[in-house]
């Protein structure tokens, strides 16, 4: 019986975590489809651009305010690799915005933490080994 519920406690603590991935890629990709089908050569394409840049800035603002949350459980190593391209990505956005560079490489940084947080929700959902997945599938 113990069993059971600690099964059932394992799997919504999974749910939650998942879930928080999802939401994350999806905001990821929304924001990231809208600065890749911006032309601001097009009319109306600079306020467009201008508007996805800064849904951007917002996502990337929000994402520097949890990676320096001391509670934070992300590995420091990753934390400042993230910290780093939220601060490159707001100096860059602030460039783009002036007209003295091109958005294409904020698209490039979202695309690869999109590929990151698939994986990363790719090997949350694997067994951790070879003999956790029987274990597992008895349990169920």
């Amino acid at each position: 019986m113990n069993s059971y519920h600690a099964q059932q406690g394992y799997k919504t603590v999974q749910r939650e975590m998942n879930s928080d991935k999802a939401i994350e890629l999806k905001v990821f990709i929304s924001i990231t489809s809208s600065l890749s089908q911006v032309d601001p050569k097009e009319i109306g394409g600079t306020a467009a651009l201008a508007q996805a840049l800064v849904e951007n800035a917002k996502l990337w603002k929000i994402l520097f305010i949890d990676l320096v949350n001391p509670n934070n459980p992300m590995s420091m190593d990753l934390k400042q690799n993230l910290i780093s391209l939220a601060e490159f990505t707001q100096l860059h956005t602030l460039k783009v915005l002036a007209g003295e560079a091109d958005h294409q490489i904020l698209i490039d940084i979202n695309k690869s933490v999109i590929s990151g947080l698939r994986e990363s929700s790719r090997l949350s959902l694997a067994p951790k080994s070879a003999e956790a997945a029987p274990i597992m599938q008895e349990a169920v």
